[in-house]
Order: C-alpha cells, then structure tokens, then sequence
C-alpha cells in the first residue's frame, strides 16, 4: 500500500465511523444509460455507515464528506435506525487506502498508514470509531467512569490500543466474559477521562454531555463547573 497523497481530519473521522459502524463499503458495477461497444460500464460507488438513532450525527458525516468531497449524502431512515450514505468515487478512492471492502466485525484492522498521521488526524479517527461504538459508563459498584468499546474483534481493537497509547493514553484490554470472544478496550484513568474529553470527545452530544455528568458525579469539588467551551 502507497502513502496516501491526502487524508484531512474530517476523513479520517469518517474512516473511524464506518471502522465502527459500517453499513457497506463496496464498489459495484452497473452499465451507463446508453450501451455503446466502446463506453466502459461506470462504477457505484457506496459509503454507508448505520448511525442508530443518532439522526444529527449522519448529518455531521455528510457535512465532513461535503468538505473534501462536495458531496453531501443522504441521512435515511431503515427500518429501525438512521443510516448515512454517501455514492462518491472520491469519498471511496481515500476510504479505500486504509480501509479494505471485504473486511469484517471480526476482520477489521486500523491501517498503519495512520500511526505516521498528525496527532490531529489521529484524535479525528479515535473520536469517528468511538462516536460508532464507544460509549461513557459510570459503575456504581466501583463509582468510577470509564470509556469503552466492545468487539468481536480482539486484534482490531489492539490496533486501537496502540493508537490510543500513541497519543498519550494507558488504556486496558480485557476479555469482557469468560465463555464468549468478546473484548472491550478501556480508558479509565482520571486524567485520561479528561483528556479523552477535551481533546477527543465525541461528536454525538449525548455521549459527551453523559461523560461530562458522570465525571462531575464522581468528582464533584473537581469538576463542578466547566468554561464556555465545556472543558472541564
């Protein structure tokens, strides 16, 4: 695989989104209006991600595809949940340096193409992947916060260890039951807690606002207030 020309932050979360919740990734092939003998068959090209119920989080992956690609999407309603989709060879061509179409829940790898990427780039695919499968949770047992992402796949989420621990995190991979495979990737330190916070966070507003509350709970003399930025 070749260095990539180009890779922007708005990309790179997107790459971290469809890592976490991909809904297709695929070029397929499909005759052009008129069938002439010497016209080529023109590709499909098919992005999509499943945004769950988080309608307002499709509409920030299509404004980030807009950005670089001048294409917008669509934000659409399947069944049970918001899917986004985007049909752009261009959004496919740079997905497609670090991202591989037959890959899978249990296949799945975070090229290494984006451990040499600025730390800005890197933060922007940590915040696409968890805004798809991460998620705050207070543990009233132990009372203390804790940043995870469960899968099926062990190797993957190694991959995501290491990126984290390039930017300066210490998180913990652990085998989440004993009779099944599968593993959670744990960010638990208090500092950590922060710094995913304020220099990550996620883009689904009711993700970062129930980290932001379960940090005040459990250190309420430290984090009892926040500046306008909503930096604790």
């Amino acid at each position: 695989m070749r260095q990539p020309v180009f890779i922007s932050p708005g990309l790179a979360e997107i790459l971290g989104a469809l890592t976490g919740d991909r809904g297709a990734f695929k070029e397929t092939q499909r005759p052009p209006a008129v069938t002439t003998s010497y016209i080529p068959k023109a590709g499909l090209y098919v992005t999509k991600v499943c945004v769950g119920l988080d309608r307002e989080w499709g509409h920030r992956l299509s404004n980030l595809v807009f950005q670089d690609c001048s294409h917008r999407g669509s934000v659409y309603w399947d069944k049970n949940e918001w899917r986004f989709e985007a049909r752009s060879q261009e959004l496919y061509k740079h997905l497609h340096q670090f991202y591989r179409p037959e890959w899978r829940a249990r296949t799945w790898r975070i090229s290494p193409l984006l451990f040499t990427f600025s730390v800005e780039i890197r933060r922007s695919f940590i915040r696409g992947y968890f805004d798809a499968d991460g998620y705050p949770y207070f543990s009233k047992a132990r009372n203390h916060v804790y940043i995870q992402v469960n899968s099926v796949n062990y190797h993957g989420l190694a991959d995501g260890r290491r990126l984290l621990e390039s930017l300066g995190f210490h998180p913990g991979l652990y085998r989440r039951y004993k009779a099944r495979d599968v593993w959670e990737l744990t960010i638990h330190r208090k500092f950590e807690l922060i710094k995913f916070h304020n220099e990550i966070g996620f883009s689904i507003s009711r993700k970062q606002s129930d980290l932001m509350k379960m940090l005040v709970r459990r250190w309420p003399h430290d984090f009892g207030s926040r500046n306008s930025e909503g930096r604790i």
